[in-house]
């Protein structure tokens, strides 16, 4: 079976890697003319998207490129002094796996994995 995939940027990629996975034809479109590379914002993948980067064997390179962003810092004016929160404790009680790393990276990764058996 054929199949048409909308997009090139973070979802379009993975859904490609599992429906060629199982066996179906994939082309994936996009109207940008190249991988779009304007950083964006950070993206947070907890233990779910974690798992699926993982058996697409690209984990490793998200790890390599994750933002390190550690601690968050907040400025109220007229405030005396800032108030500081350790990121690690917060995603930490949100889930055990956790990384964080640019849109385009993650964009680049996934199109990376796919691009040499799907169409375009």
């Amino acid at each position: 079976m054929r199949i048409l995939v909308s997009g090139a940027s973070v979802a379009g990629p993975v859904l490609a890697h599992w429906l060629t996975r199982y066996g179906f034809s994939v082309t994936v479109v996009e109207r940008a003319p190249a991988p779009r590379r304007t950083g964006g914002h950070a993206v947070d993948l907890f233990r779910p998207a974690m798992d699926i980067s993982e058996k697409m064997g690209v984990l490793p390179y998200i790890e390599e490129r994750a933002t390190g962003t550690r601690r968050l810092t907040v400025s109220q004016e007229g405030s005396r002094r800032p108030v500081r929160a350790d990121l690690s404790k917060i995603f930490g009680a949100a889930s055990e796996r956790h990384v964080e790393i640019m849109r385009d990276k993650l964009s680049e990764i996934y199109y990376d994995a796919t691009r040499d058996d799907v169409g375009c």
